[in-house]
């Protein structure tokens, strides 16, 4: 990264028109987040059930193995995101 390019990062950071956004869109994307996360571990949970009734048949073993494997991805993609926003916000709005 180039001294020009932290120049620029560095003034957007600090920029008063993100710390308004971050301020008005804070609940609004926590809540967005939330919910994400909760249609995650809930499709986890369907999944789960999947395999219990899947008994012996491969097929249906395969496919909800690969549902759950689908949903940790996805949940931790989430999280990832959750801990990325959240120091945004603890660094922007202090």
């Amino acid at each position: 990264m180039t001294l020009r390019e932290k120049n620029i990062l560095s003034s957007i950071m600090r920029s008063q028109g993100l710390k308004n956004f971050l301020a008005t869109y804070n609940v609004a994307a926590s809540i967005a987040l939330a919910v994400a996360t909760i249609t995650v571990i809930i499709m986890l949970v369907f999944n789960v059930t999947k395999l219990a009734k899947a008994g012996d048949n491969p097929q249906e073993r395969r496919a909800a193995m690969d549902g759950i494997a689908v949903c940790l991805i996805c949940f931790a993609v989430l999280g990832g995101i959750d801990v990325l926003y959240a120091f945004l916000v603890t660094f922007i709005l202090g």
